[in-house]
């Protein structure tokens, strides 16, 4: 029986090949859209994925070849003319039938006056169509008259997203605007996404009006020069509907009367705007965020670089101080986290309770300060520690003026090391004291000696005198319902004020008296390397410290010793580091406890 069966002829087809035409079409557009997700940017052929389902059978290629939708995504790159694919080119676009299609065009190397006549003839019949336009540039030149006039004189109905940007980003040589000049056509009245990042007099001023989505990198490197925060908000302007805005941009070469603005001939509203994303030094964020009002429910993610303490950050930390007022932020089930890096100190809120309908990115809130890195200065350690340690409890003083401190959770992520690891407790210890509505304090990264010192202060009382120094002003301007004197006299307070009371309280002689009585205070629990410590109690508190001594006596394990791995015979390399990994990686990945060890 098993052996007729083997060897029985079969009379019928497939499980496979009896699906319908209609599933048939589904699935294959599918397996394209996921080919081509997978690395959207690469320069191959995008219509690979549609080529390989039509050479599996007679039929799927019948199915294949009349599905338009799996031909639509046409790429023309200049390395294709050595290789003699215009003919082929031609056909793949016969099998487009009239589908709206997606254009991508790479104009570089061997880009000629032949290849620059087939390209623009092909754009003529194709731009019509094209709802997706990918257009990337190569810093040199190359004739491209005839593409150009193509370019103008076509019209682009269907248009939707537009994207222009260099094809060489690893090159140092800018964008010559003035040998190149992107000219587009005249009405897209259906463009709502741009991506911009050629020199900004090319954005295409009049197509904007209904324009959601934009994003634009401004630098010298791209060919924007002469890009002021005039023309900044000028063209801002021309997109009433914007909805997501990201900017990575570099004002050079200012004009004197670029600096000031008047605000009573200038005025900026974008009355939908969602997403905010600013990518900028510190003298260029003072002068683009004052102009922004951002609405109720708008995240807003600003990296501010190149920042030191002067009045350039102090304008962007009062500007981001109007950010809950502005968005009516509720703090309530919302995490605070700091992330504290070597050269970066971030603000960032986030929801504890994600929303099905978000995005997996729950980020609400986030500020990045990139700290200046001054190599030119001697004894640059002590230096850049101290400018860190200062600029940290300004921002935990920021933070503490926005009311991030109404947080239902607190996340501490430390892994830098100052001079004295003590020094971090008189800032954020008064910051985990002002957080009155958390439960759960998280730690994170590799440094936490600062909470040893916060548990003996919480244990005997000690750090209210900290408390005073960092906040005790802020909480008088709550009190005062935000006035424009008591703004002042928090832009004026001193750093050094807190330093000489670290000063006196690391001295026995200077010591602060201790006080009997512990706050009273809602935190229960501390977080740290997958362990949970209930510190309601004195003896928990202790049994936390002694966690954090055992941690700390790790750290030179960590920093001084390596742990040798090779998976290829020391005879056969010259370098004897190729295959290390420092016991920092081992003991994060391998040896951290899973339990408590005291």
């Amino acid at each position: 029986m098993r052996q007729t069966r083997f060897f029985a002829k079969p009379t019928r087809r497939s499980p496979i090949s009896r699906l319908p035409t209609e599933l048939l079409d589904a699935i294959f557009a599918f397996y394209a859209s996921e080919c081509t997700e997978i690395n959207p940017n690469k320069l191959g052929d995008p219509l690979e994925a549609s080529r390989t389902v039509s050479h599996v059978s007679s039929r799927w290629r019948d199915v294949a070849l009349n599905n338009p939708w799996l031909w639509n995504r046409i790429t023309l790159i200049h390395w294709w003319k050595k290789e003699g694919r215009l003919e082929w080119i031609k056909y793949m676009i016969k099998r487009t039938r009239n589908a709206p299609l997606t254009l991508r065009i790479w104009v570089g190397h061997g880009w000629d006056e032949d290849w620059d006549q087939n390209m623009a003839l092909i754009l003529t019949s194709l731009l019509p169509r094209v709802e997706v336009f990918d257009l990337r540039l190569d810093s040199s030149y190359y004739p491209t008259e005839n593409f150009r006039k193509a370019l103008v004189s076509a019209s682009a109905p269907l248009l939707e997203s537009l994207k222009v940007a260099p094809y060489n980003f690893l090159s140092h040589e800018p964008i010559d605007p003035s040998r190149f000049e992107p000219i587009f056509p005249p009405a897209m009245p259906k463009l709502t996404r741009v991506q911009y990042e050629l020199d900004w007099n090319y954005v295409p001023y009049s197509s904007l009006f209904n324009v959601t989505r934009f994003k634009m990198t401004a630098s010298a490197r791209h060919g924007n020069s002469l890009f002021t925060p005039l023309r900044c908000i000028q063209l801002l302007n021309s997109m009433p509907l914007l909805e997501e805005l990201s900017l990575s941009i570099n004002f050079t070469d200012l004009e004197p009367e670029s600096l000031e603005l008047d605000p009573d001939t200038l005025e900026l509203r974008l009355a939908h705007l969602k997403y905010f994303y600013l990518d900028a030094v510190s003298s260029d964020c003072s002068l683009l965020l004052p102009w922004f009002i951002f609405n109720r429910g708008c995240v807003v993610d600003v990296r501010c670089t190149d920042s030191v303490i002067d009045g350039n950050h102090l304008l962007v930390r009062q500007v981001m101080s109007y950010y809950p007022s502005d968005t009516e932020l509720d703090m309530a089930g919302k995490i605070f986290t700091i992330n504290i890096l070597h050269d970066a100190i971030s603000l960032v809120v986030s929801s504890i309770y994600p929303s099905s309908e978000a995005s997996d990115d729950q980020t609400l809130f986030r500020f990045t300060t990139v700290i200046r890195d001054d190599d030119e200065s001697e004894n640059s350690d002590d230096q850049e520690e101290s400018r860190n340690h200062a600029m940290l409890a300004h921002l935990v003083r920021t933070a503490h003026f926005m009311g991030l401190t109404k947080c239902s959770e607190l996340h501490l992520n430390v892994d830098v090391s100052f001079f004295v690891e003590d020094f971090m407790a008189p800032i954020l210890g008064p910051l985990i004291r002002a957080c009155k509505n958390i439960k759960t304090l998280v730690l994170k990264g590799t440094r936490n000696g600062f909470m040893r010192p916060w548990i003996f202060n919480s244990i005997n009382n000690t750090g209210t005198t900290f408390d005073a120094n960092i906040f005790r002003d802020i909480d008088e301007v709550h009190r005062m319902e935000g006035s424009g004197d008591g703004r002042d006299e928090l832009a004026r307070w001193d750093f050094k004020d807190l330093m000489n009371l670290v000063m006196a309280a690391a001295h026995p002689e200077f010591r602060i008296l201790m006080l009997c009585g512990p706050p009273k205070v809602t935190l229960k629990t501390v977080r740290i390397l997958h362990t949970e410590f209930d510190v309601s109690s004195r003896k928990a508190r202790l049994r936390l410290a002694e966690f954090l001594a055992w941690r700390d006596r790790q750290i030179p394990v960590v920093d001084n010793l390596l742990w040798p791995v090779r998976s290829i015979s020391k005879d056969t390399t010259t370098d004897s580091h190729l295959h290390e990994i420092t016991m920092a990686d081992m003991i994060h990945n391998y040896l951290k406890p899973t339990r408590v060890l005291i």
